[in-house]
């Protein structure tokens, strides 16, 4: 495994954004697989008063590039009103090799 480390900050006034700029790699010996995987952007809220909390959003697309096949992670926000119980929800598409969607996680 090895990965890019650099990253983007911006402070919103009360909350600090992440976003990553590189790639997480993965290779497998015993299979040959290698795996290339994007990060999603990070929110830390309410820095500076009430409970704080990191919210992940955006999208993360996962390669196998030695067979093609992609998965396709969305990380849905929070968002202002919306209830805590909805926090960490995501929705996925993995794809085989021919670009045709085989699973769907939600």
């Amino acid at each position: 495994m090895w990965m890019n480390t650099h990253m983007k900050t911006k402070f919103w006034g009360k909350c600090l954004e992440f976003k990553p700029l590189g790639n997480i790699n993965f290779r497998f010996k015993d299979t040959g697989d290698h795996f290339i995987c994007n990060r999603p952007n990070s929110l830390c809220q309410n820095i500076i008063i009430g409970n704080m909390y990191i919210d992940h959003s955006g999208d993360s697309k996962v390669t196998n590039l030695r067979t093609g096949e992609k998965a396709l992670v969305k990380f849905k926000p929070l968002g202002f009103f919306q209830s805590k119980k909805n926090r960490g929800k995501i929705q996925a598409s993995i794809m085989n090799a021919n670009g045709e969607e085989v699973y769907e996680i939600s």
